[in-house]
């Protein structure tokens, strides 16, 4: 589902904005993620390629985490 949808997006050529709660799937799919818990945590541009391997975006994940974890 996400080839189909990361296709989709790219064929398009458009802005697309996409809400989701699994930080993966954000950083597969966007070149920029906002995270936001009341209000904008982070804006995180996303410089990996698409399509990107699973370690690539281990360094991104423990970011977004850290600030999600740090509201709480």
């Amino acid at each position: 589902m996400h080839a189909l949808l990361d296709t989709l997006l790219t064929d398009a050529g458009a802005t697309t904005l996409l809400v989701t709660h699994d930080l993966e799937e954000a950083l597969k799919l966007a070149d920029r993620v906002l995270l936001a818990d009341g209000r904008l945590l982070e804006d995180l541009r996303v410089p990996l390629p698409h399509p990107w391997r699973r370690t690539d975006v281990e360094d991104l994940r423990a970011r977004l985490e850290e600030q999600l974890h740090g509201c709480s």
